[in-house]
């Protein structure tokens, strides 16, 4: 079957959090350091759920779990920086047609975005009730 005729498939997941781990050293996130924080992930049982590495920061989406993020920053501490943003959905668009993508995502603050050939991701934060009119 031609992928133009298979329908949308979407999946969001709601209780999201972004980490973002950045070296203390200012040094780059080498594959060695990405093996690091994998066998610490992979140890405290985190499973990634989006991730996106760059020559100084890793970032991943993983499920709210205040114990093992709390966890992860003490294991982490002494060799890096970690920030991250609570109260997030991942949103998964499998075969986007006509606007869908726009539609769901619509009103809401992207905070990571991955696209491939069939399948877009959006790391989306709703807006504070500060910010509606």
């Amino acid at each position: 079957m031609d992928s133009a005729q298979l329908p949308a498939l979407i999946v969001l997941k709601k209780n999201q959090v972004l980490l973002t781990i950045t070296s203390k050293d200012f040094g780059f996130i080498t594959e060695d350091k990405v093996a690091d924080i994998y066998d610490i992930l992979f140890g405290l049982k985190i499973k990634i759920n989006l991730m996106q590495n760059a020559a100084i920061s890793f970032s991943c989406c993983i499920d709210h779990s205040p114990e093992k993020i709390e966890q992860l920053i003490k294991t982490l501490h002494e060799d890096y920086k970690i920030t991250y943003h609570e109260g997030l959905e991942l949103l998964t668009v499998r075969h986007n047609k006509n606007g869908l993508l726009e539609e769901l995502a619509k009103g809401k603050t992207i905070l990571l975005e991955q696209r491939s050939l069939q399948t877009t991701q959006l790391l989306m934060q709703q807006p504070s009730t500060s910010d509606v009119a």
